[in-house]
């Protein structure tokens, strides 16, 4: 049973919902943001003054965006293997739901306090996100709920504070491996050439999926027997 008592913290939060200033948390980034890669990110937290999150009954919930629908359907999240980390080596307890990209971070292991006059900033690091095979971004942002148990109303959730970033990096395409270009004749006005490209691809490309091979715009070295290319 779930209470509702949060407020957003705008310390933590990109503008978002009317928000007044922009935070100085910087939002998340995937590291590395690279397609087809196993990644990390960490983000920070602010409490406010009178919504400290208690050790042993308090909780963290993030809720991602989604990913551009396909079929099957990409998911950042992994069904085993994710792992949080309080101040980036104290282990936590945390529980992945990959359909509704939704992370858990139950019962934590330190308090997250706030007291007057000071500004204490914690951080969380979360691993083995999935990320997808093809470039684009999550649609939405993320959203974070500061959780915490009142012991004394049958252990009843309260909603603490709403954080929210609206927006995250595109994931990177990634690099070709090796690539080389070769011509059967390099004699200007030839025809009838042909050119042999030899590649190595990082990632694999999906059924129906295309392979764009570029030449210069303008001109290149005839006298080279590897031309200037580019392999998307």
């Amino acid at each position: 049973m779930y209470d509702t008592l949060w407020a957003q913290n705008n310390k933590n939060t990109d503008g978002a919902s009317g928000a007044s200033t922009n935070s100085t948390n910087i939002a998340p980034e995937f590291y590395p943001n690279n397609i087809n890669s196993v990644s990390w990110f960490e983000f920070k937290l602010t409490p406010n003054e009178i919504k400290e999150v208690k050790a042993g009954t308090g909780s963290i919930l993030l809720i991602f965006g989604e990913l551009p629908v396909t079929s099957p359907m990409s998911m950042i999240l992994p069904y085993t293997g994710l792992e949080c980390y309080f101040s980036e080596i104290i282990v936590q307890t945390c529980y992945s739901y990959p359909e509704v990209s939704m992370v858990l971070i139950d019962k934590l292991t330190d308090v997250l306090a706030q007291t007057t006059g000071t500004t204490n900033e914690y951080t969380f690091t979360i691993k083995n996100f999935v990320n997808p095979p093809y470039v684009g971004k999550l649609a939405g942002g993320l959203q974070i709920f500061t959780i915490d148990t009142d012991t004394t109303a049958s252990n009843v959730f309260v909603l603490w504070e709403e954080i929210k970033y609206l927006d995250f990096e595109n994931y990177e395409a990634g690099q070709i491996e090796t690539a080389s270009v070769y011509a059967t004749e390099y004699f200007a006005s030839a025809v009838d050439v042909e050119y042999n490209w030899i590649f190595v691809l990082k990632n694999g490309v999906a059924d129906g999926g295309r392979i764009l091979l570029e030449f210069p715009p303008v001109e290149y070295n005839l006298l080279s027997s590897i031309i200037d290319y580019e392999v998307k």
